[in-house]
């Protein structure tokens, strides 16, 4: 935590990373964007772009131009290109560790919201794992728009920590404590499927996703 950002006794280094942060907005949702023209084969340039995008912002959107958007294929391919190599296999994945997120009443995710066609609001997905296990990347692919609705609001986790500082520091000391929230168990028929999960809200250094994302529906 020496000389960084997220050091509360860095002021220095902290209004100097805020200001370079902060320059590139407002931002264009155009300027996320990276289109993949063949998902069987991302290009250098693409990826590389992806990447950049993700370093910037924690989050990058891609558009497939042709192909099956449904291909679990192709999105396992272009995980792998962007550096997304070991996969979590949590308790509602399919059997490739990826998570098709759908309308469903499957035992162990029907109590869960993105199992549902209820509104998901503002989360950070990987809150679940140990802290040895924390996801540190993800990708969310839409498979299927929505007939109506679907749209996602995405925040770069860091412009939140900003704000929050900016607000009131304490707010930091707090949210970093490790025990800040508790996640309840899962129980399912009296069997606890998963122990209840402890934890900071922001860790050390600032706990994140970086997402390369389209706005999902049903997504994968």
């Amino acid at each position: 935590m020496h000389n960084s950002p997220f050091n509360l006794n860095e002021l220095t280094t902290y209004q100097t990373w805020r200001n370079k942060k902060l320059s590139a907005y407002p931002l264009r949702p155009e300027a996320l964007m990276t289109t993949i023209a063949d998902p069987e084969n991302p290009t250098d340039t693409e990826i590389a772009q992806l990447q950049q995008i993700c370093r910037e912002h924690n989050f990058a959107l891609y558009h497939f131009a042709q192909g099956d958007v449904c291909s679990k294929r192709h999105v396992h391919r272009l995980g792998q290109k962007v550096g997304l190599l070991r996969l979590d296999s949590n308790l509602c994945a399919d059997e490739d560790s990826l998570t098709s997120l759908h309308v469903t009443s499957h035992a162990g995710q029907h109590d869960y919201i993105p199992y549902t066609n209820k509104p998901l609001s503002w989360h950070t997905d990987g809150y679940y794992n140990l802290p040895e296990e924390q996801i540190h990347g993800m990708l969310l692919h839409c498979a299927q728009p929505a007939l109506e609705g679907g749209e996602s609001w995405l925040m770069d986790h860091e412009i939140a920590y900003i704000l929050l500082r900016d607000a009131n520091p304490d707010y930091i000391h707090a949210l970093m404590h490790p025990n800040a929230f508790t996640i309840p168990a899962n129980v399912l028929n009296g069997e606890i499927i998963r122990p209840e999960q402890s934890g900071p809200c922001l860790a050390s250094p600032l706990r994140g996703i970086c997402t390369c994302a389209i706005p999902p529906a049903s997504a994968m």
